[in-house]
């Protein structure tokens, strides 16, 4: 296990090791490590980002029974995340945000994350129209039919799949990200300006919930309210109805 300024030694020596042997442009390290709420059991997370053609390669590991993660990317590859955005398009821009450079120059992130932020908004409607039919409905339909076979334990893990799948739209229709893990990412997210309605009130309910009869009705609300707000945003969902209908 390792303390905080174990931990953060090791990046740092890290870091330097990585910049002797590649042209890094910039390294660092994100997570609980950079905020300083690392706990003796938390992993090391790390960025590098190099210039195209750098044979620099992101892996996991063990060291002294911590997890260590680093990613590497090319230039060229982080700045197609950021500006042709997908559902990797929030984790990449907060991770920017988070990140304390260690190596490289600073300028180049905040260089990044302007790219990012000047993303036209259609290519992130254009992303939510062609990826809608698999968000949110298939995993609320789970709910729904776990909640027949009152099958519970089913029915938690699928409303964490609504929850999670819809924060990821969420953050795309506004443009913006949240900074934690978890379900303190999904209450953060009540801060967003476009949201299903009662979104602030209906999260800290469903998580809260511990039976179907709770359950049901808030993720009823929810996801419903989710509908409406694509539908008032101008994302709509095409409901075929003919076999022919749907597109090879």
């Amino acid at each position: 296990m390792m303390d905080h300024a174990e931990r953060h030694d090791l990046a740092r020596d890290f870091a330097a090791r990585m910049a002797a042997a590649y042209p890094i442009l910039v390294g660092g390290v994100y997570g609980s490590t950079a905020r300083q709420e690392d706990t003796p059991f938390s992993d090391l997370e790390m960025l590098f980002v190099v210039p195209d053609g750098c044979p620099a390669r992101g892996k996991h590991l063990v060291f002294r029974q911590i997890a260590v993660g680093y990613r590497v990317y090319s230039e060229s590859a982080l700045v197609e995340i950021l500006t042709r955005p997908d559902g990797r398009w929030p984790f990449h821009m907060g991770m920017l945000e988070a990140l304390q450079v260690l190596q490289g120059d600073p300028e180049l992130v905040k260089k990044w994350l302007a790219r990012g932020n000047i993303t036209p908004p259609a290519r992130f409607k254009a992303y939510l129209e062609a990826h809608l039919p698999g968000l949110v409905l298939e995993s609320y339909g789970r709910i729904r039919s776990s909640a027949l076979r009152q099958d519970w334990e089913t029915a938690r893990y699928a409303l964490q799949e609504v929850l999670f799948e819809m924060l990821t739209a969420l953050c795309l229709l506004n443009r913006r990200w949240v900074h934690r893990d978890y379900d303190a990412g999904l209450l953060e997210a009540a801060g967003f300006e476009k949201l299903p309605e009662g979104y602030a009130v209906l999260v800290p309910q469903l998580l809260a919930a511990d039976r179907f009869e709770a359950l049901l009705p808030l993720v009823e609300r929810l996801v419903s309210g989710f509908w409406a707000l694509l539908e008032r945003e101008g994302l709509g969902m095409r409901n075929y109805r003919l076999v022919e209908e749907i597109p090879l």
